[in-house]
């Protein structure tokens, strides 16, 4: 088995863990062009699934996808319309890959927003970014957990940050940020990839003894995606990523796109991997490095899960 790291790619990923992936049903969230979700999708295709479903708020968005994806004969690819800023348009989509599949193999949620501007509420009056990046992930993940539990390795990816190092999660006791007072972008973006990591520890607790695994994963610095455009060049400066010319600062080690998707990719196929040893992985490998303690919590994660249940009114 190959040893992986900083600059494997998700191609090189793929093809060795393709064992893993030939045959399987899987399903990849956030998948728009020139995204750590389209690049998955182009990986794990070549290794031949039985079945890749791709999600993403826009029809139009992943039909652009589709048309750039080389889908391997005997493989059925399936778009998926999910709006993850709205549980009621969660349901919907949760509804459609039920009626569609038997199995779920493997889920890698990528889908994300980054530092908001400035406070905004989604469609269910709940902060955007805990509500994008986490809350409609918790809900869909739970509305398919039976799929999941029916595959003999089902495995939950979950794409967190460096970030989430930088969380404070007495943010629980307020999501709202004082009715947004309070809130700040960046602090706010940190919080909710700290949530990330506790939704993996929290499916492993609640499901682990059922055969699921879960891992969060931190896909590095990568500067050419779509959601690193979405943000401010002068924000990128103050958080000391790039000088006033926009070149990138020689201290800050970025990757490329097929580079930063690769840790997700093993971190769903990679049957090394156990959540004994731990929930999260950077540059291919598990760690516990720049990992904020309070993010693998046991207590934590399970007060974000009674939260999420309350919010999304979604017992497991």
């Amino acid at each position: 088995m190959a040893e992986f790291g900083f600059h494997t790619t998700s191609d090189e990923a793929a093809a060795a863990l393709k064992d893993a992936i030939t045959g399987k049903t899987i399903l990849v969230t956030g998948v728009s062009p020139n995204s750590l979700g389209s690049d998955t999708a182009r990986a794990i295709l070549a290794q031949k699934p039985a079945k890749l479903l791709i999600a993403s708020r826009a029809a139009d968005k992943l039909q652009e996808v589709i048309k750039s994806l080389d889908v391997p004969q005997g493989t059925v690819v399936q778009p998926i319309v999910l709006d993850l800023s709205s549980l009621e348009a969660t349901r919907k989509a949760a509804a459609e890959v039920n009626s569609s599949v038997t199995v779920l193999d493997a889920m890698i949620c990528t889908a994300g927003v980054m530092a908001v501007p400035s406070f905004e509420k989604s469609k269910d009056d709940i902060e955007m970014q805990f509500a994008v990046n986490h809350l409609g992930h918790f809900l869909f993940i739970n509305l398919l957990i039976e799929k999941l539990l029916a595959s003999e390795h089902g495995v939950v990816v979950t794409y967190s940050s460096e970030a989430q190092s930088r969380a404070n999660l007495s943010f629980l006791d307020d999501l709202s940020y004082n009715n947004g007072k309070d809130y700040e972008k960046w602090t706010a973006y940190s919080n909710s990839k700290a949530c990330d990591v506790l939704l993996s520890v929290g499916l492993v607790q609640h499901f682990g003894q059922r055969g699921l695994r879960s891992f969060s994963v931190d896909p590095g610095v990568i500067v050419t995606t779509g959601l690193t455009r979405s943000v401010p060049m002068e924000d990128f400066k103050a958080l000391g990523w790039i000088d006033d010319n926009g070149n990138l600062n020689s201290a800050i080690k970025a990757k490329t796109l097929a580079e930063g998707s690769s840790t997700g990719i093993i971190a769903a196929f990679d049957s090394r991997l156990s959540n004994k040893d731990g929930y999260y992985l950077a540059d291919g490998v598990l760690t516990k490095e720049g990992l904020l303690p309070g993010a693998v919590d046991p207590a934590q994660a399970e007060k974000l899960w009674r939260i999420s249940e309350d919010l999304t009114k979604q017992a497991a």
